[in-house]
């Protein structure tokens, strides 16, 4: 019964193997003749693949600048949240203490 299931597992493995990368992938590892290559695999003669070239680079920069913009947001957050749950402990061990005080 596992063998059977196995079946579609191995058929899907072989058909990565004979799948090219991305052009994307190879424009952000800096590979543009290999990029170039899938392109005109993929589209043929007919389109622009430099202008193609392109738009993939400045789309990559563009998300690189919007990942880092995340990342300072993720941090702003996380200081924020941390200096505000100290606090929060910071008044309750106050109140407990002037609860303690006062009986």
């Amino acid at each position: 019964m596992f063998g059977l299931a196995a079946v579609p597992s191995v058929i899907q493995f072989i058909g990565f193997l004979f799948l090219p990368d991305t052009p994307r992938w190879l424009v952000t590892k800096g590979r543009f003749d290999r990029a170039r290559t899938v392109l005109h695999q993929i589209h043929g003669e007919s389109v622009d693949i430099e202008q193609e070239i392109t738009d993939i680079n400045n789309s990559f920069q563009q998300s690189a600048e919007n990942r880092k913009f995340c990342i300072c947001v993720i941090i702003l957050y996380t200081v924020t949240f941390l200096y505000i749950s100290a606090e929060k402990r910071k008044d309750s061990v106050i109140n407990g203490q002037f609860y303690m005080n006062t009986n």
